[in-house]
């Protein structure tokens, strides 16, 4: 079995000079002292732990409100009460119930609600009406298979000398809100999309 060559820490590949992000680091902090460091201790407004969002999820989806086709776009702590942390952080003993609250989507609707880590139950669950959820990965998907497969797109690349709708990747955007301005039906899940040729700089 070979090993692998030890990194070098400057490189030149096709005549770009590379330099590695180790050799960087041993440069500008070899001659530098430890000036701070993270104190280890819990703290009330610490960030959800791994294990703690892995807990929230589990708890969402043993839930009667919960949908196999749900997308989480968000899932972070709760803020605890005010008065209770300005007490623990002047000393006076204070304990914390842990919660985590989320944002998911189910299809077009937007779902915010509360997980509370110390009984491990579904404390909150309501849909939001007249909002529009986050924008993530899984409608970049979508839309690129939406454009791949429309023939008037292919039609619009023929036109500018594209004839591979693999060679041009969609950026979903949301539309905005206009107050029903722009005519749009704002109950939809809607998205304006941005294009660029890869490899070459876009044509309009």
């Amino acid at each position: 079995m070979v090993k692998p060559s030890k990194e070098a820490p400057v490189m030149n590949k096709e005549g770009v000079t590379y330099v590695t992000h180790h050799f960087i680091n041993e440069v500008f902090q070899a001659d530098l002292k430890q000036t701070a460091s993270v104190k280890k201790t819990d703290h009330p407004l610490n960030p959800l732990t791994p294990d703690e969002i892995k807990n929230a999820v589990k708890v969402i989806k043993a839930s009667d409100q919960f949908k196999d086709n749900m997308r989480f776009t968000q899932i972070s702590l709760k803020d605890p009460d005010k008065a209770q942390v300005w007490k623990w952080v002047y000393g006076e003993k204070s304990s914390f119930n842990r919660a985590a609250k989320f944002v998911a989507l189910d299809g077009k609707k937007v779902i915010e609600g509360e997980v509370d880590l110390s009984t491990q139950k579904l404390s909150s669950f309501k849909e939001i009406e007249g909002v529009h959820g986050m924008v993530i990965l899984d409608d970049f998907a979508t839309v690129q298979k939406a454009i791949e497969e429309s023939s008037a797109f292919k039609d619009a690349l023929k036109k500018r000398d594209i004839d591979d709708v693999k060679k041009v990747v969609a950026t979903p955007l949301t539309v905005g809100y206009f107050n029903g301005a722009d005519g749009l039906q704002q109950d939809l899940r809607l998205l304006k999309v941005s294009l660029a040729k890869l490899g070459f700089p876009s044509k309009t």
